[in-house]
């Protein structure tokens, strides 16, 4: 049986918040775009479920600052971003990891105030940290050689992505459970792909569960397996804690073409209908 844990009441409106950082004005959402934006119509129906979906910024404020900033409509709570850990970690069975600290995470509350869904990623927008990669923490046990090369493999898309001004990033830990469990998903991909517009094309690190069916359905996005200097893909691997055959994958972002267009449209409604949770 999982635990849960009940959280304290939403943070106060924007209008009403005094650690409320001032944004610049911004043009209003048109109900027009709004109408079109398939975030929103996936919050109404969230809505309608007795969902609703935080957004909480990294925990390590100064490294990632160029990110956080990205984002001046944000609240600064900090009180309230160290709860919403807490119940991440309470959904997650309190499994604490090195890349935690760097990640923004979309968290889904059910009526109850009880996480039932979520999904975190780094986005690396000066110097990339490889101790906040998790795919990296995933090649435990296995000999220097090929760790060394996924290390390798990862370092260089990720240099090429910052040559041609593009954000490396990584979307890991994706989970969802209870009786909207397919709502839920959809919208937290929905959510993730329209805060990545708030980066530059970002080129998405991740790593696919075989078993889970993941594979398949990340190759139908732009994706291909990381290689070393496009002469070679990595082969999958076992993750020895959990005995998941795993494939590290690179999704392009700036292969959506005209779906960045809706996800764009979809980030302004994020920034508008959704708490953005900042420590600092």
């Amino acid at each position: 049986m999982v635990a849960t844990m009940t959280l304290p009441p939403m943070p106060l409106p924007r209008a009403a918040s005094s650690r409320l950082i001032t944004a610049p004005e911004r043009p209003a959402i048109v109900e027009e775009s709004v109408a079109r934006s398939v975030l929103a119509a996936a919050l109404r129906r969230c809505d309608r479920a007795g969902l609703r979906l935080v957004v909480t910024a990294p925990a390590e404020v100064h490294t990632f600052s160029a990110g956080i900033r990205r984002f001046p409509e944000r609240l600064i709570e900090p009180t309230a971003h160290a709860r919403y850990d807490r119940a991440y970690r309470n959904f997650n069975r309190g499994v604490g990891r090195g890349h935690d600290p760097a990640s923004w995470r979309l968290l889904m509350f059910d009526a109850r105030s009880q996480v039932v869904g979520a999904i975190t990623a780094r986005f690396f927008c000066g110097e990339v940290g490889l101790e906040y990669v998790h795919a990296l923490s995933l090649l435990a046990g296995y000999p220097p050689s090929f760790r060394n090369e996924c290390h390798e493999a990862v370092t260089e898309a990720f240099a090429r992505t910052q040559r041609h001004a593009r954000t490396p990033a990584e979307i890991s830990d994706w989970s969802v459970r209870g009786p909207h469990a397919r709502l839920v998903l959809a919208t937290l991909i929905r959510a993730m792909l329209a805060l990545g517009v708030a980066f530059e094309l970002p080129l998405v690190l991740v790593a696919a569960n075989h078993e889970r069916g993941e594979l398949a359905h990340f190759i139908r996005w732009p994706a291909s397996p990381l290689g070393r200097q496009d002469k070679f893909y990595l082969p999958p691997f076992v993750h020895r804690a959990s005995g998941a055959r795993l494939r590290l994958l690179l999704l392009d972002s700036s292969a959506l073409g005209g779906r960045l267009c809706g996800a764009a449209v979809d980030l302004g409604v994020l920034r508008e209908c959704c708490p953005i949770i900042s420590a600092q």
